[in-house]
């Protein structure tokens, strides 16, 4: 193992070298806030949250990376939602009554 503190030179591999920095963001109580607040308005929050971060990581010289994070994601096993299985889901867990999620459908 390397300690932090060595100093000792290494024969550097081959190829072109790049700093990556990766942000991770989370929502602090996101299923708190989504249990407080309407469908629509939490969606609308999430879509200016990364409509944020999609404005601030390029003034810092990175690039938003969306769907190479997501075809990784989907590689290691994950899936897409399909289609209405948010609003099925909230109807199942009396987040949405009949009413609601028949109108999300129909946007």
């Amino acid at each position: 193992m390397i300690h932090p503190t060595d100093r000792t030179p290494v024969q550097q591999a081959p190829g072109e070298r790049r700093n990556l920095t990766v942000l991770f963001a989370d929502l602090s109580d996101s299923m708190r806030l989504a249990d407080a607040m309407e469908a629509e308005h939490y969606a609308l929050m999430l879509r200016e949250l990364r409509a944020l971060y999609q404005s601030v990581v390029p003034r810092h010289g990175g690039t938003v990376v969306l769907d190479m994070l997501l075809q990784r994601c989907l590689q290691l096993g994950c899936r897409l939602a399909r289609p209405g299985e948010f609003s099925e889901r909230a109807f199942l867990n009396d987040k949405l009554d009949l009413a609601q999620a028949e109108a999300i459908a129909d946007l």
